[in-house]
Order: C-alpha cells, then sequence, then structure tokens
C-alpha cells in the first residue's frame, strides 16, 4: 500500500477536483496541482486506498478520478 501522501498535496488534489465538477484524468490533476503525471498517480492511487477518491475508466486509455461520496 502506497504511503500517506503529505496533508498539503492531498488539500490541493480535493480542491482541484471540487473545483472541476468532482471529475479529473491524472494528467488534469498533474497540470492543476503543478506536479508530474507520476506524481500524481501515487498520491491519487494512496489517496484511493484511504477512500477518499475512486476512479473509473472512461474509454480504453483514460482514467479518471472523483471525489468518493460522502455518504457512502
Amino acid at each position: 500500500m502506497p504511503k500517506k501522501p503529505n496533508l498539503e498535496m492531498r488539500n490541493r488534489i480535493i480542491e482541484a477536483l471540487k473545483s472541476n465538477g468532482g471529475e479529473l484524468s491524472t494528467l488534469e490533476v498533474a497540470e492543476k496541482v503543478g506536479i508530474s503525471r507520476a506524481k500524481a498517480m501515487y498520491y491519487l492511487n494512496a489517496m484511493a486506498a484511504e477512500g477518499i477518491v475512486e476512479r473509473r475508466w472512461k474509454g480504453r486509455a483514460t482514467l479518471i478520478w472523483r471525489l468518493k461520496d460522502e455518504r457512502e
């Protein structure tokens, strides 16, 4: 399991998702937060393991991340 992402980066990613309708691709997260795509994937996978975000595929190649519904 990946390490817990640092709190500042987690908050920046959450804010990026919230300000863009709740869904972004890995590349979009990276661009909005100002980190590499690989680093974004690292943080997003750690956040998914914690239940903060969830992933789904859009088409065959685009991974979309969204904030997990707090009611679930």
